[in-house]
């Protein structure tokens, strides 16, 4: 199924507001003498309840026609954290330009090694960056603050991991940084029209990685 692009949904959505986090699928177990284990049992999703603005109901009309498509069809499409579109001390991008950013050598999935930024580039807690393979996008959160180094490489430490099938030299984006997404059931309200107003209306989004 072809995957729709940002300009075909997420940048028609009047988002409000977003609560944006991870859904772990994780096991654990303890024992009396307080010894506790967990596992993974799946990769963890990235997940968001997204509401929009109030609006002309003629508007909200077509986004609710649009949701209800998405669902209906089972359609995936590119979906951004709307409150981390670029790194927060580049807000636009400005500073990044037309750099091409890479991955170098990986030695431990939990850290990005990141090269081609410009010098003094800094990433911080927070910001997203997608790393695309074969036909999938990992999408990952920065843990913690790093600045480019004089040779723009910096070594960033981030959650989730990097898939296994991600390689040194992959390509890595910054700027309006996203991930496949599929609207989860029974989640979206089309929203309370009042005269020519609708509002309340929004859904919830999550991460498709099959």
């Amino acid at each position: 199924m072809t995957v729709l692009p940002l300009s075909d949904v997420f940048d028609l959505l009047p988002i409000a507001s977003v609560v944006w986090d991870r859904d772990d699928n994780t096991e654990t177990s303890g024992m009396g003498s307080g010894a506790f284990w967990e596992a993974d049992l799946a990769p963890s999703l990235w997940t968001g309840d997204v509401s929009f603005d109030r609006d002309r109901t003629t508007s909200l009309k077509q986004v609710a026609a649009l949701v209800r498509w998405l669902r209906a069809t089972k359609q995936r499409f590119m979906m951004c954290d709307p409150v981390s579109l670029y790194p927060a001390e580049d807000p636009g991008g400005a500073i990044l330009g037309n750099a091409e950013v890479t991955l170098r050598a990986i030695t431990n999935r939990f850290v990005a090694p990141l090269q081609g930024l410009p010098v003094g580039y800094v990433l911080t807690p927070g910001d997203k960056l997608q790393v695309p393979y074969a036909d999938k996008h990992a999408f990952v959160e920065v843990a913690q603050r790093a600045v480019a180094d004089a040779a723009g490489r910096a070594d960033i430490a981030i959650s989730p991991h990097l898939p296994l099938p991600i390689v040194d030299g992959a390509a890595v984006n910054l700027k309006r940084p996203a991930f496949v997404a599929a609207v989860a059931p029974k989640s979206h309200n089309p929203g309370t029209a009042r005269r020519h107003l609708t509002e309340g209306a929004g859904f919830k989004v999550i991460e498709k990685r099959n």
